[in-house]
């Protein structure tokens, strides 16, 4: 910095020149952040989706078992009521993945077009996109199966 005040005098835009070794590292530093940031955001989002689905769930619990109730006084077997009940909430899982899952390929198509990658590249960004997707896909399916024991035990529940 001291050795260059006579070029920041002129512009504050200015900067210093850093040796080759210095700017890797800076780099590198700069890319892992980067990653941290967008995870933060990854995680801070599917914790959000979560929440949403847990609330509209609780939102119906009451409809949910009065349903129940009708359908049980209409004479089905447990097992079809539970796959009425459950199947309502299925919706509002799997339409967001599959809106999800399509706007990903597409920005995945995208970007690899716009970065030009080389076979190698390509390799890597799939297999991490790959990887992600199947955790959170799994995370999802998780959800789902809980909140569809947490539908039928409110929905048995009697007072």
């Amino acid at each position: 910095v001291e050795k260059h005040a006579f070029d920041s005098a002129w512009d504050s835009a200015i900067l210093p020149f850093y040796g080759k070794q210095q700017m890797i590292v800076d780099t590198g530093a700069e890319i892992f952040f980067r990653k941290l940031v967008y995870l933060f955001i990854v995680v801070l989002l599917s914790i959000m989706g979560l929440f949403q689905y847990y609330v509209k769930f609780e939102s119906e619990a009451g409809e949910l078992k009065w349903q129940n109730q009708f359908l049980k006084k209409l004479g089905l077997r447990e097992k079809e009521r539970k796959a009425v009940l459950t199947g309502q909430m299925k919706i509002f899982a799997v339409l967001p993945l599959i809106i999800g899952t399509c706007g990903g390929i597409l920005f995945g198509g995208l970007s690899v077009k716009a970065r030009l990658y080389d076979a190698a590249a390509l390799r890597s960004f799939l297999l991490t996109g790959a990887v992600v997707y199947l955790i959170y896909i799994g995370i999802w399916i998780i959800w789902y199966l809980w909140i569809k024991k947490l539908i039928w035990r409110q929905a048995e529940w009697e007072k």
